[in-house]
């Protein structure tokens, strides 16, 4: 189907170079960042001068067609659709006021369950039916040019539900929408809700500079080392269409492209209907580092250069984004709840999912074993217990049940809705599986909070996250001591299979432990049907396993005590708890390399101060 060539994009050709024009190109506010990306890589000193043009462009576009994108009282306007349903949603809270047979506080909990679970669906629905009118409120948000669907539905709709300063739900439902006036009660519970956006406002900044600074600390080792590590059948899954994917190199032939190809937007039609295997920063065999290819061609459309401490980068892309965007969202959503209060949201999020903490909010209750459901029972303190062979396991109120008595299920396996803890990932599932899904979930937590982060620094930061294990054979393994806690990188390096392991077909070795890595899989994961039926679509006919599980198991760290845990003492010194490490590293001798990927030991030589 031939794209239609508006006046607007004739007008926009007209400004920009011949060999950047695209007619099916959408300048929202992904587009636009792409465009100038690509403007400023293909054409660094034409760059000031096609701006003007576009500026031009822009401006007389305004002058001569504004009234089109200014707001009117049409777009105050709630669309019919949604006013029914706001209709609806008046009746059920009008219900719940009027029971006679519950408590005050129960009313209230029925108040503030009925909106929380309603909340999603509303912005969804609300925004898309907005769009479709073709407002300015439709467009703007629509293309991400300014505002969100959390002030959209404040503006039109109504708060739905805000929170006090300690975060907990008003039970005072917001059905009024601002643009049409809001009743006393509701501008009453909004005056809580302002202030938590004010009091986040200004902490904020703080905290998320906090989390950038234990970010880059966490990949500060993740340098560039060699132009290749000679992976072979090692990489991630992708989506062949996700144009995040061009400039990584394919690990496996695809979309009748072989195996070593650099992925390129000309490739992605072909990769469409695939989902390739690519070489990746986590599946690196790098000793310390990464190598070239396995890094991908950045942001200049080559590959990094040798010594280029990616770690540290990844880490500043991510969280200078997320401050500038955290901040806003904090002014802009005047405190309004986003999914429920047993879940987190906005930096509470984010932060949780790499400090890991005991009390995971929103967490996912996972199947710690391979084995059976055997049955689900309500628990007299509200809940329910459930028992995968014969271990029970409490899911608190609020959290949906998904499996079912009888259903047999494998370790690390969701039982219910919310999200699983990355740490009970990679322990019940192995580090390549965590590392995995960290990657794929921290990107879509980013995302949802409007932190724009890609694929490839998030993986860099996964690989970082996820590359402790603690010696658990008690003749160590090589040069390591029982109890002491290593890089998984460095020990893969130097692991060698048992000699009574054994190369079979992957169905044979279900329930055996991985010896080699293979695609995502680390050593030590255990073969699960599966990961076997993985090994069978992805071609690979023989795998290397061992009846027990290897010397050692994965040992989840905090970001913030990352650091500390190295094996280098100056690296210790940078991070947090100095006094401890320091005691600690006089206690066992431990020493420091100036060869290290790490910039930190080179900062600390004697011969450079």
């Amino acid at each position: 189907m031939a794209e239609t060539l508006t006046i607007g994009k004739i007008l926009v050709n007209n400004a920009i170079p011949e060999d950047m024009r695209d007619n099916s190109r959408v300048f929202s506010k992904q587009g636009a960042y792409d465009f100038f990306r690509q403007l400023a890589e293909k054409r660094p000193d034409e760059y000031a001068e096609i701006l003007h043009k576009l500026n031009n462009v822009s401006r007389d576009a305004a002058t001569a067609y504004g009234g089109a994108a200014s707001i009117s009282l049409k777009d105050l306007q709630i669309p019919p659709k949604m006013k029914a349903y706001r209709e609806q949603i008046r009746q059920q809270l009008h219900a719940i006021s009027q029971r006679e047979d519950i408590t005050t506080e129960q009313k209230n909990a029925a108040i503030v369950q009925l909106m929380s679970k309603e909340i999603p669906s509303l912005r969804k629905n609300l925004t898309e039916e907005v769009k479709a009118q073709g407002g300015a409120f439709g467009q703007q948000v629509g293309q991400g040019i300014r505002g969100n669907p959390v002030q959209l539905s404040q503006i039109l709709f109504g708060d739905m539900l805000v929170a006090d300063h300690k975060g907990k739900p008003v039970p005072i439902a917001g059905t009024h929408g601002y643009g049409e006036g809001v009743t006393p009660q509701e501008y009453w519970a909004g005056s809580y809700a302002s202030r938590a956006g004010y009091i986040s406002v200004q902490f904020a900044t703080a905290k998320t500079g906090f989390l950038g600074k234990q970010l880059a600390m966490m990949a500060q080792q993740l340098a560039v080392t060699s132009d290749d590590c000679g992976a072979d059948n090692l990489g991630i899954p992708v989506e062949g269409s996700n144009p995040e994917i061009i400039g990584s190199v394919l690990a496996a032939p695809a979309g009748g492209l072989p195996a070593g190809t650099v992925v390129e937007k000309k490739h992605l039609s072909l990769l469409r209907k695939d989902k390739p295997l690519v070489r990746s920063i986590i599946t690196c065999l790098e000793k310390s580092g990464v190598c070239q290819k396995c890094a991908g061609k950045r942001e200049k459309g080559e590959f990094p250069d040798i010594g280029e401490q990616i770690g540290i980068n990844a880490g500043r892309l991510v969280s200078e984004p997320a401050t500038q965007q955290l901040a806003l969202s904090a002014k802009h959503s005047g405190g309004a709840v986003g999914v429920t209060d047993k879940d987190a949201e906005g930096f509470d999020e984010i932060n949780q999912f790499v400090q890991i903490p005991q009390n995971f909010k929103g967490k996912s209750v996972l199947a710690p074993e391979d084995g059976v459901v055997r049955q689900i029972v309500e628990a007299p303190q509200g809940g329910h217990y459930l028992h995968v062979n014969q271990q029970q396991l409490y899911v608190p109120p609020g959290r949906e049940i998904s499996a079912k008595v009888g259903q047999k299920v494998e370790a690390g396996e969701m039982l219910t809705d919310g999200t699983p803890n990355p740490g009970e990932i990679a322990q019940l599932k192995g580090l390549g599986e965590g590392r995995v899904y960290f990657s794929n979930k921290f990107g879509e937590i980013l995302r949802n909070n409007g932190i724009p982060s890609h694929k490839r620094n998030v993986e860099a930061l996964a690989r970082s996250f996820f590359d402790k294990v603690r010696i658990t054979d008690f003749d160590g393994i090589g040069d390591n001591r029982y109890n002491e806690v290593v890089s998984y990188n460095a020990l893969q390096s130097m692991y060698k299979p048992r000699k009574d392991a054994k190369t079979l077909s992957p169905n044979r070795l279900v329930g055996k432990y991985l010896e080699t890595p293979s695609l995502h899989y680390t050593i030590g994961t255990r073969i699960t049907d599966t990961v076997a039926d993985d090994f069978k679509k992805r071609g690979i006919t023989q795998i290397t396993a061992h009846d027990n599980p290897p010397g050692f198991e994965p040992e989840i760290i905090r970001i913030m005590a990352l650091p500390s845990a190295d094996q280098d003492w100056k690296v210790n010194m940078a991070g947090f708890g100095i006094k401890k490490s320091f005691l600690e590293n006089a206690r066992t001798g431990s020493t420091s390399r100036n060869d290290s990927t790490s910039y930190i030991p080179k900062l600390m030589d004697p011969v450079r101060l």
